[in-house]
């Protein structure tokens, strides 16, 4: 009987060579076969993922808690396994934020306030500390919450934390019976509207691109993908720079400091470097290069699939320099959120040179916070681009809110000349239309899906409203 005793150990070294568990050595197939190619960075003993045992002891520490919890562990276990701080400052504080963070949620659910208050507080990641803003205010402590958030806004933050937070605080001045200072007016964008008729098979996004398409004006469904590609192409050198901390072996798709604040002052000079092509006229050649040499390269922010190489000529032929300056620059101050939030569609006139992006809205949506942010960017700096709000020239089709799916069983109703009898189809439309989780709805409704897994199926969504369920068990 022979017994295989090394797991433990090869386990071990797959983490002093990846920094993970999720990478294994199949990558060495992958990337030998061409079906994963990976930019090659120059990596040295400083590029080591860890710099002590320390180090990978606490490493194991995190991915067991992780572990738990995804498993469904009680809170008392997963605080029991939640490691100390460490003392680095570096990717591995930024993960046991994360998990703090995760296990601050479970806190919530388990309708334990002050150990969730704990989990938040000094906290790195921005979710954690409007979630800590957030819960004070749900409990009454209103005074401290106040305190809490003001400190938060002058720490400066990301556009959409601080959005969220000064949300919080004119909510609490007002309960305070202070006067509501006026916000500054936005600069309107451009709206147009357009009646359609509605074909429940395709989306809204493309029916709009099939009406205002044509062979001098074509129109290209993008959302993040154009803008994005041009940033990631033409700032290359740039994000596979080889800096300290951000590479530990050859098969990374991006650097692993990628959405850490310092992450662009880290690599300052490099960027503007990237950057300066695009007053020298000398971009265009460099984003086409990189884009025929890079074609296929796993990279951060290039969709290659998006759109092939006469749309991205046309592109650049359309869309000036000093606009590109103008996305990019709006970019680069928070790579996490303000890389989305682009608008649907994107139509270029060929005769003109000119293009404009268009954000399409269905009968009931509405453009979402990080859409205005870029929405608002966009107006006042005079680029082109503006909101088409769709309604549907069939006057039996709901126009409401949240629509989408209601529009679906009305099809549906009337297709297959279904009556009254179909209530069941009606009121199911309406609770999908109100926000329900399809997984919480089958775990909750199934004999077969736990207490336990429930639990652990909600602390996966992040955007759930978790202090609600606290305020209404001690209500």
């Amino acid at each position: 009987m022979y017994r295989v005793t090394i797991a433990p150990t090869v386990t071990r070294f797959r983490l002093l060579h990846f920094g993970n568990f999720h990478q294994d050595w199949h990558e060495y197939t992958l990337s030998h076969l061409q079906i994963f190619n990976y930019e090659p960075v120059a990596l040295d003993l400083a590029s080591r993922p860890f710099e002590s045992r320390k180090q990978i002891e606490f490493f194991y520490a995190l991915y067991e808690c992780h572990e738990a919890m995804s498993e469904g562990a009680a809170l008392p276990e997963l605080l029991a396994r939640l490691p100390d701080a460490p003392r680095c400052r570096g990717w591995l504080h930024r993960a046991w934020d994360r998990l703090r963070f995760a296990v601050g949620q479970a806190a919530e659910l388990d309708a334990e306030p002050d150990t969730a208050l704990g989990l938040y507080r000094n906290n790195g990641q921005i979710d954690a500390q409007v979630r800590e803003v957030r819960l004070l205010e749900c409990l009454k402590r209103e005074e401290e919450a106040l305190s809490r958030a003001r400190s938060v806004l002058a720490t400066g933050g990301s556009e959409r934390m601080r959005e969220r937070v000064s949300r919080i605080v004119a909510r609490l001045e007002r309960r305070r019976g202070a006067r509501s200072v006026r916000s500054v007016t936005r600069p309107a964008w451009s709206t147009s509207a357009l009646s359609l008729v509605q074909d429940p098979d395709r989306r809204v996004e493309w029916l709009v691109q099939a009406h205002l398409s044509s062979d001098d004006a074509p129109v290209f469904y993008v959302e993040n993908s154009l803008l994005c590609s041009l940033f990631g192409l033409a700032c290359w050198q740039a994000l596979f720079a080889p800096v300290r901390g951000a590479f530990f072996h050859p098969f990374q798709a991006a650097p692993a400091d990628l959405y850490c604040p310092d992450f662009v002052a880290k690599r300052r000079n490099a960027f503007d470097a990237c950057l300066e092509r695009l007053d020298t006229g000398e971009y265009v050649e460099a984003i086409l290069r990189t884009f025929a040499d890079e074609h296929g390269t796993r990279a951060p922010f290039v969709h290659w699939f998006a759109f092939d190489e006469a749309t991205l000529r046309l592109a650049l032929a359309c869309i000036p320099a000093v606009h590109l300056k103008l996305y990019f620059a709006r970019m680069l101050e928070d790579l996490g959120e303000n890389t989305s939030g682009f608008p649907d569609l994107v139509q270029f006139f060929v005769k003109t040179r000119t293009y404009r992006f268009i954000e399409v809205k269905g009968p009931g949506d509405r453009v979402q916070d990080n859409q205005r942010r870029w929405l608002t960017y966009c107006a006042r700096c005079d680029l082109p681009v503006e909101v088409c709000q769709v309604r549907w020239a069939d006057p039996g089709v709901p126009q409401g809110w949240g629509c989408l799916r209601t529009q679906r069983w009305h099809h549906r109703l009337h297709s297959t000349g279904e009556g009254a009898g179909s209530c069941v189809t009606q009121r199911s439309s309406r609770q999908t239309c109100v926000g329900w989780n399809a997984s919480s709805a089958v775990a909750s409704s199934s004999p077969r899906f736990s207490a336990r897994t429930r639990r652990a199926s909600r602390i996966r969504s992040p955007s759930r409203c978790l202090s609600r369920s606290i305020v209404n068990s001690w209500a």
